[in-house]
């Protein structure tokens, strides 16, 4: 009895750990624990006699939403069996050759990009369909906004009938930059790349997923099987244009597969794009009917799991922080602890949602791991290590600044402090509107503005422009040379172009990027103020949401009062752009980057090329000036040599730098 209570207690537990991940994209534990819950449940299943075998055990996990209608697939879009040894993948190894009675066997080897799965289907060459895995017999229908995704054709040249599988994934250096907006916008940030890819694909705002710089990566040719191998579809596949794998390789052995693997857990974190282990699959398609599948897996394909960077800690406080739109984020407190290569002591929790989904408590031993290896995150508590008298969470009534009463508003996860006074709202404020993406007023750190709030010296970001040499003199922290700094900065932000001024007041939703848009099309702030709401929302990547919260603020007495205090500090409200060093070998030049640089990342040299006026693109064609490849670079290296572009090392672009 003892036994069948716990299959029952591990079906729900999974059931509601598939629920989190696949419809509210939570992780409440990692990808090991959790395959670990799948196995003890499989056992426990196949000793009660309940399934033949383990493989029978579960399903595949279900992802849907509503608002997206629910298709069936033309072929079941199963999952892929994990491997987290060189011991499961000999195993593996040695299942498959038992199954077809052949002692040798070649491998293709990918790398597992860690995003959402997707079908994809064309008829007479045009995309018409895009649908989730969802649980692998059904999925949702994502066709409006699969067709938003920049890097997949909507086109090909062939009439025939074809579906494709693949992955929808978001780079590292957009993830970075949508979170550091939201963050900058007081809304909940991502936890890692994978959540924000699958929760941009299924919004049901088309304007905001154009925005969301989404890709698709293409690994595997269903309705045709075009070659007799793997390797072959896949070249197939460029051949079309589709965009597949920019990196794979055949290995004649399983251990020249381990050795594959190996090398890319050292190097994976050079990549533009989250990897979470590789891909094996045999290489012979006309094998695949003979090795078979089980219920959920296919038996021909195994994916290597790499080991994530992870260090268990103490969570010793969860304490409040209050953004600049009132927007309240929990943030946990650790015992410091070296990950990655730096010290990590504090986490994102993201909301109270995520907080009561992996159960966290003050005083757990916890799991921390670095999401996408930048943002530390807490996986998991340590619950055989939980102290009898531990405390649940429970999220916090108040704002921790002014003790006003929290609000969560209908459809968003997070609390809100609504107080028109709270000085920890003003302090985000006064902090955003200084800094860099914004107006770019240097010498003045967090603990230089919560000083001039609470000496009523600025009482909003125009007030800043009022400051003088003596206040400034009279803090602790200014000394005259960082005063003097300080007060240059302020006066030679007075001519910083229009769409720096309008992502620094704060609008809400509005972003760097959003901000420049509107900038860029209206040319002065006197033509957004009159700007309607239909002219606002015709802008490109405008949608209904940042259209009416611009409008909305232009209609705003005290926002306009802001408004005019700003212009009579003689700020400059007109769009002055941004010009091009034409003189630089950059100037002008179209960039594509591939394979591993040695010296530096791929965000790094692109920050380069872009601060030299040059521009990156993710594709080869025609227009491109430039390919710098890298160690083991792939298709885009051998489609430029094809085109006569001209071929950069690493070692002759840090030349031409």
């Amino acid at each position: 009895m003892k036994k069948l209570k716990r299959v029952k207690e591990l079906k729900e537990q999974i059931k509601k750990l598939d629920d989190y991940y696949y419809n509210k994209s939570i992780s409440a534990v990692g990808d090991f624990e959790y395959d670990m819950l799948i196995n003890e449940l499989a056992e426990l299943e196949k000793e009660l006699g309940l399934i033949k075998n383990k493989d029978e055990s579960g399903s595949v996990g279900a992802d849907h939403l509503s608002g997206f209608e629910r298709v069936k697939h033309n072929q079941k879009m199963l999952s892929i069996a994990n491997s987290y040894s060189s011991e499961d993948l000999i195993d593996f190894d040695n299942r498959v050759k038992k199954l077809i009675g052949k002692s040798n066997l070649q491998y293709c080897v990918e790398l597992k990009i860690d995003g959402l799965a997707v079908s994809l289907t064309y008829k007479n060459g045009n995309l018409v369909r895009g649908v989730t895995r969802g649980d692998g017999e059904y999925g949702d229908d994502i066709t409006r906004n699969i067709k938003f995704i920049k890097n997949l054709t909507n086109r090909i040249d062939t009439k025939e009938e074809v579906e494709l599988r693949g992955e929808i994934y978001i780079s590292k250096k957009d993830f970075i930059a949508i979170n550091e907006e939201k963050i900058s916008l007081g809304e909940k940030s991502y936890a890692n790349p994978r959540n924000l890819a699958s929760g941009s694909i299924k919004m049901l705002d088309t304007d905001q997923v154009k925005k969301r710089n989404l890709k698709v990566i293409t690994y595997s040719v269903i309705s045709k099987k075009r070659e007799n191998t793997h390797s072959e579809n896949l070249e197939w596949l460029r051949s079309l244009n589709f965009p597949a794998p920019e990196y794979f390789k055949v290995c004649s052995s399983i251990e020249e597969v381990i050795s594959e693997c190996r090398y890319w857990e050292e190097r994976k974190n050079s990549l533009e794009y989250e990897i979470d282990g590789m891909v094996i699959k045999v290489n012979d398609t006309s094998l695949y009917k003979t090795i078979g599948e089980t219920a959920k897996y296919p038996r021909y394909i195994m994916a290597y799991k790499f080991k994530a960077d992870q260090k268990e800690t103490t969570l010793k406080e969860i304490n409040f922080q209050v953004g600049r739109t009132g927007a309240v984020t929990p943030v946990a407190v650790l015992e410091p602890v070296q990950l990655a290569g730096t010290i990590v002591q504090h986490a994102t929790l993201h909301n109270s949602d995520e907080i009561i989904a992996k159960d966290l408590r003050v005083g757990d031993r916890v799991i921390v791991e670095k999401a996408g290896e930048i943002i530390p995150q807490i996986v998991s508590s340590v619950k055989s290590k939980r102290k009898k008298d531990s405390i649940p969470f429970e999220m916090i009534k108040n704002c921790p600044s002014c003790k006003s009463v929290l609000v969560k508003i209908e459809d968003e996860v997070i609390y809100r402090c609504v107080s028109p006074h709270c000085p920890a709202q003003l302090e985000r404020r006064v902090e955003h509107f200084v800094s860099k993406g914004a107006m770019d007023i240097s010498g003045i750190g967090g603990k230089v503005v919560e000083l001039l709030i609470n000496k009523k010296i600025i009482k909003d970001v125009t007030d800043l422009y009022s400051i003088t040499k003596d206040q400034l003199m009279a803090l602790d922290r200014m000394g005259e040379k960082s005063t003097e700094n300080f007060l240059r900065a302020i006066e030679s932000s007075k001519k910083n172009s229009l769409e720096r001024v309008i992502f620094g007041i704060g609008i809400r939703y509005v972003g760097a990027k959003a901000s420049r848009i509107v900038a860029k099309h209206f040319k002065t702030m006197e033509n957004i103020a009159k700007a309607d709401f239909t002219e606002l929302q015709s802008l490109d990547e405008i949608g209904d949401k940042i259209a009416g919260s611009i409008h909305n603020f232009f209609r705003n007495e005290e926002m306009l009062d802001l408004i005019e205090k700003l212009k009579n500090h003689g700020l400059n409200f007109e769009y002055i752009g941004e010009e091009v060093d034409l003189e630089h070998p950059f100037g002008g030049k179209k960039f594509v980057l591939t394979g591993t640089l040695q010296t530096m990342g791929r965000t790094e040299a692109k920050s380069i090329i872009q601060s030299k006026g040059g521009e990156v693109t993710g594709s080869v064609s025609k227009k491109t000036d430039f390919i710098v490849a890298g160690e083991k670079a792939g298709s885009k290296l051998k489609k430029g040599q094809e085109l006569g572009i001209t071929i950069l090392s690493e070692e002759e672009f840090k030349n031409m730098i």
